[in-house]
């Protein structure tokens, strides 16, 4: 493998163990409506606090507005009316490059460019290091793959991950995801095409991240029962939210 490139490494790691002191990631959705171009309402009147470290799991039928709430948080959409805060501040007063670099993203719309492996988890982040990404792989199922490429992490990977099985493109891409331990992880049903094995060390991982805050749209409902939070979304509301086994109760009783 060709030799990992270690410049500035230490002042980026210092920059991120900066920002996560002086700056918990605590956001704040007031009252939100995004519309659609059609002016039809994918989410209306969303009402949600997020605290450093929070674990929450979103669940709802298709079209009820899941992935919707978690675009929403990484400021790829304008939303119309209501007021979303990151930090205390809009986030629309944020350099937001500078706000993505501490999100991690996982949605099934991503792709895989033309590149090296480490190149499309890097994805330019010059801390991380292929060491620190083994363990990560294995936490996803993708370890014995790597290991079995002759070039590793430099082999070369093709547009939209032509070549690779769903499974793995998909699992690459939540490696990325995981890749630079952002302050916030934003998943879209990460589990939806593991094993059980490796549904459980991923459902394991997330919940013992400290540091992170974590939003999972999801229907496993082995790992909303074990998060801080459980929303519930219907037709774009929050239909019911709160500790996740009050929130089963209430919803069982409908």
């Amino acid at each position: 493998m060709r030799e990992w490139k270690a410049k500035n490494r230490d002042k980026v790691l210092a920059d991120k163990k900066a920002y996560r002191q002086a700056n918990p990631d605590k956001i704040r959705q007031y009252r939100l409506i995004y519309k659609a171009t059609n002016d039809h309402k994918i989410l209306e009147g969303i009402d949600l606090n997020i605290e450093a470290g929070q674990k929450i799991a979103i669940m709802g039928d298709a079209g009820s507005g899941k992935s919707t709430l978690l675009e929403l948080l990484t400021g790829s959409l304008q939303f119309q009316e209501g007021t979303l805060l990151v930090n205390g501040i809009p986030i629309g007063n944020h350099e937001i490059e500078s706000y993505r670099k501490h999100i991690g993203v996982f949605y099934h719309e991503q792709d895989i460019f033309h590149g090296t492996l480490m190149e499309n988890l890097a994805m330019g982040d010059e801390s991380i290091h292929p060491n620190d990404l083994i363990e990560l792989a294995n936490t996803v199922g993708l370890r014995q793959y790597i290991e079995s490429l002759p070039r590793g992490f430099d082999s070369m990977l093709e547009p939209t991950g032509k070549g690779l099985s769903t499974l793995y493109a998909k699992k690459i891409l939540l490696l990325r995801a995981f890749a630079p331990k952002p302050a916030l992880l934003l998943l879209d049903e990460p589990f939806e095409l593991a094993g059980g094995e490796d549904s459980q060390k991923i459902s394991n991982y997330l919940l013992s991240l400290k540091n992170t805050s974590v939003l999972v749209a999801t229907g496993n409902l082995d790992f909303a029962k074990q998060c801080d939070t459980l929303i519930v979304l219907e037709k774009g509301k929050i239909k019911h939210a709160g500790k996740p086994m009050d929130v089963l109760k209430t919803a069982g009783k409908e």
